[in-house]
């Protein structure tokens, strides 16, 4: 779906950049940019749809994954920070410990730090991730590569 839509989107851009120097476009430019705008907003809604589907897939998985850990270490001490947890991050890392130690650590904060380097690998399992090109475009404050 993603490739796709780039594709499609590509083409567009080349037509309307063709006609841009036009003054007046012909017939059956008007209709390849309307049929090719058409296409690009019907594969953006594929696309939507199919990245909807594997949100929620991943987060079913997430949630089964943290409900059957959660039973098995509750109240247990499973890590051990080597810092004081600051308040905002308390609340995950005492998560069901009756333990003053500010540096003992829950399971749920365990599970959070690594559920964010699993959700990837699962959308990546489930075939929903975007292209590299398209993925580093969309993050901004990566410096840009040299070739």
């Amino acid at each position: 779906h993603i490739h796709v839509y780039c594709r499609t989107g590509k083409k567009l851009e080349a037509l309307k950049s063709e006609s841009a120097g036009l003054s007046s476009k012909t017939k059956t430019q008007k209709k390849k940019e309307e049929r090719l705008e058409q296409v690009l907003k019907q594969d953006s809604f594929e696309l939507q749809k199919s990245k909807m589907t594997a949100t929620v897939c991943s987060s079913v998985v997430l949630l089964i994954l943290y409900t059957i850990t959660s039973k098995y270490f509750s109240g247990q001490i499973v890590a051990k920070l080597p810092f004081e947890a600051p308040w905002i991050i308390k609340g995950a890392t005492q998560r069901g410990l009756d333990s003053d130690d500010l540096t003992d650590c829950s399971m749920t904060y365990v599970y959070l730090i690594c559920g964010a380097g699993l959700r990837p690998n699962i959308q990546k399992l489930l075939g929903n991730t975007p292209p590299r090109q398209l993925a580093s475009a969309q993050q901004p404050f990566q410096p840009p590569k040299e070739e």
